[in-house]
């Protein structure tokens, strides 16, 4: 016996708009067969409704035998996800940023003197605030982007804190969550026991991006990764009167401050 497919009363709920969404219902009659059931609902319901795509296919509830109700959700063509998408593992973020204190520009834009003393404009060479022979620097806003991924577990047990413990402070050694080696940083793990039981359990991370062939001043930094640290030696230059006339960059050092570690070993993906 075919499966017939009936669209229900009070189907077509939803909304238009930013988020708009829409769910038809429908009466499966023919069959207990769930197999049989969803590939006549997917060739019954259709494929776009009021210029959204058609989502998903579910089976809602066992009416009486044979009888079924079911849905077909449809949503926004730009929040569907495409074949080989995967939605992100992360249900929190911030991409305010970081503070790094710098004493090297990427570019001078100008230079100016008091036209009334006279005298030439003393090339820095990107040298920030030099005072007395030192750059002072500035403070600046850098990418750090910080997120959480929740996952729940039905057990946790002391060799899993232990893991996750010795993990913290640590950078990926290899790619993971979509972020190249060397960019995220494990801050850390939080969880608490559910009280229907299970654990609720929060991974949060910090990301910052590498970065290649950086350049300071006359010197070029091949490779940065986002979290190793990166300082500049600045050398004092003088007139032939012995007069400072430049505090240019002559060193530039990159340091690892973390160790690495397999991200995979947290048993969130």
């Amino acid at each position: 016996m075919p499966v017939t497919v009936t669209e229900r009363f009070k189907s077509r709920t939803g909304s238009r708009g930013e988020n708009g969404r829409r769910e038809l219902l429908y009466t499966l009659e023919g069959s207990d067969d769930d197999v049989e059931l969803l590939d006549a609902l997917r060739d019954a319901a259709p494929t776009t409704h009021d210029g959204l795509v058609r989502d998903s296919i579910e089976l809602i509830e066992q009416l009486d035998n044979g009888v079924w109700e079911a849905s077909a959700k449809y949503v926004r063509p730009d929040l569907r996800l495409e074949p080989g998408e995967d939605e992100t593992l992360i249900s929190e973020f911030s991409t305010i940023g970081g503070t790094q204190h710098i004493i090297q520009s990427r570019e001078t834009m100008s230079r100016h003197s008091d036209l009334v003393l006279g005298g030439g404009v003393t090339n820095h060479k990107g040298a920030i605030g030099v005072r007395d022979g030192e750059p002072a620097g500035c403070d600046i806003v850098v990418p750090v982007m910080e997120f959480s991924v929740p996952r729940e577990f039905n057990k946790v047990t002391n060799a899993m804190v232990a893991k996750w413990f010795r993990i913290t402070g640590r950078t990926n050694n290899a790619p993971f969550l979509g972020f190249d080696t060397g960019e995220l940083l494990f801050l850390g793990v939080s969880g608490s026991k559910r009280a229907t039981g299970g654990w609720s359990v929060g991974f949060k991370f910090a990301a910052s991006p590498n970065a290649e062939d950086l350049q300071i001043g006359n010197i070029t930094v091949s490779i940065k990764k986002g979290w190793e640290y990166l300082w500049v030696s600045n050398r004092k230059e003088f007139d032939e009167n012995g007069n400072q006339i430049a505090a240019p960059p002559c060193e530039a050092h990159v340091e690892r401050v973390y160790d690495a570690d397999d991200f995979d070993d947290l048993g969130i993906t």
